[in-house]
C-alpha cells in the first residue's frame, strides 16, 4: 500500500517553470531576520519510489500541480506540471495533486511508492488522525 508523509522541505526537482510561476503570482515581503533552516530532502527506503507533489492557487483562477519521482539514489525519474482553469481551496488544491499522482504512479506499475506533500492537514485526514 502506498505511504503519505508529510514533506519535510520545498522541492522543485525539474518543475522550473510551474515553481517560478507559483513564486511570482505568490511574493511576499522579505524577511526581518534571516532564516536559519534550510529546505532538504530525504530520499526513500532503497528499492522505493517517493512522489512529491505540490498545489499552488493563483489570483487569475487557475490551480497548478507539481510532481517529482525519485528513487532512492535521488535521481528524478519523471517531473510533471498541471494547470487548470479551477477555483478551488488551497486544501482541497493539494487533495487534487495526490489524485493526480496516485493514478499516475500505480500506472508505473511501481510496488513501493512513497506520496510526499506539505498539506498536513491532507496527510492527517488520510491517515485517520483528524476528520472533517
Amino acid at each position: 500500500m502506498p505511504e503519505l508523509i508529510p514533506e519535510s522541505g520545498p522541492d522543485t526537482g525539474g518543475a522550473t517553470e510551474f515553481t517560478d510561476e507559483f513564486n511570482s503570482a505568490s511574493k511576499k515581503p522579505p524577511a526581518t531576520q534571516p532564516s536559519i533552516s534550510k529546505p532538504f530532502w530525504t530520499p526513500p527506503k532503497r528499492g522505493h519510489i517517493k512522489v512529491n507533489v505540490d498545489a499552488g492557487c493563483f489570483a487569475d483562477g487557475r490551480t497548478g500541480w507539481g510532481m517529482v519521482a525519485r528513487n532512492s539514489a535521488g535521481l528524478v525519474i519523471h517531473s510533471a506540471t498541471k494547470v487548470e482553469l479551477l477555483t478551488v481551496s488551497p486544501l482541497l488544491a493539494e487533495c487534487l495533486g495526490l489524485r493526480w499522482v496516485i493514478p499516475w504512479a500505480a500506472e508505473q506499475n511501481f510496488s513501493n511508492v512513497v506520496f510526499e506533500t506539505d498539506a498536513e492537514m491532507v496527510v492527517n485526514c488520510i491517515q485517520g488522525t483528524l476528520k472533517m
